[in-house]
């Protein structure tokens, strides 16, 4: 009986370092998904921010100058 239950205990705590693993990993690739997309949106942001910022230039500059 005493066997059969460290088998038991022994199966039970493989599982759980398994799932902990398991779980960890998860945690990894979640923090490396929130990175990149922090970077991108960082980078993209800047990006079209200077594309409405020159948008707006010319726009603001053709209604300066009257048309005929």
């Amino acid at each position: 009986m005493v066997k059969a239950e460290n088998k038991n205990i022994k199966i039970v705590t493989l599982k759980n370092k398994i799932l902990g693993a398991a779980l960890v990993e998860y945690a990894l690739l979640i923090a490396l998904i929130a990175v990149v997309a922090i970077v991108a949106l960082t980078k993209l942001g800047t990006q079209v921010s200077d594309k409405f910022n020159a948008v707006g230039n010319e726009i603001q500059a053709a209604g300066a100058t009257p048309t005929p």
